[in-house]
């Protein structure tokens, strides 16, 4: 498991004259994007290349691509005109490298896409998850100390996942909060979509 601490939520939370807890479950859903993974892959003058892609995270294709394919950030130009749709299904890497590799081999502009079926089996869905949280709060309804943890039946974006997670509990309205306890625990996935994705987004 992973723990991020502030203070002591627990022992804030025993103290505190008001306390809630509860425990929770979230059905993984697959990322039922309109439109699927798509790559155009353009060379450039001096090595560069100009990726067409529909991609949530422009800046990180970028320097993802780059150092896949051992380039300069400067020589990878990502754009995206119109994603067609995300829900956080493409925050990553899929075609880009693949594309781009073989318009440096070719000279000449690739073009990538996955049919629906490979959308499918390449991508994953997002993670099933199990929350608990307790929390203690004092007489006028203010958040003093929260302790809550999360598990996730999820892959190898497992680093990114808590990652996102931080990032809300240091710079969301959780920084107000004087004691907080977080844990992170997660368990590889390595069944079929059908096994465990509970929901379509669309």
């Amino acid at each position: 498991p992973m723990h991020l601490r502030r203070g002591d939520a627990r022992a804030a939370i025993a103290a505190a004259p008001h306390r809630l807890q509860g425990t929770f479950d979230v059905g993984g859903q697959e990322q039922f994007y309109l439109e699927g993974q798509i790559s155009y892959a353009i060379p450039k003058e001096g090595g560069g290349m100009h990726v067409h892609c529909s991609t949530q995270h422009p800046s990180e294709m970028q320097h993802l691509v780059a150092h896949a394919l051992q380039l300069h950030a400067h020589q990878v130009q990502v754009e995206c005109r119109l994603m067609g749709g995300g829900f956080g299904g493409k925050t990553t890497v899929y075609l880009e490298p693949v594309a781009v590799a073989l318009s440096r081999k070719c000279g000449r502009p690739v073009k990538m896409q996955l049919s629906r079926e490979e959308v499918f089996r390449a991508t994953g869905p997002a993670s099933a998850t199990r929350v608990w949280v307790k929390i203690g709060a004092r007489a006028d309804g203010t958040i003093t100390a929260i302790d809550f943890g999360i598990m996730g039946r999820i892959d190898r974006r497992a680093r990114q996942w808590l990652a996102e997670i931080l990032y809300g509990l240091t710079t969301g309205n959780y920084r107000r909060v004087a004691e907080i306890h977080f844990e992170a625990q997660y368990v590889p996935s390595y069944h079929s979509v059908e096994e465990f994705a509970t929901a379509l987004r669309a």
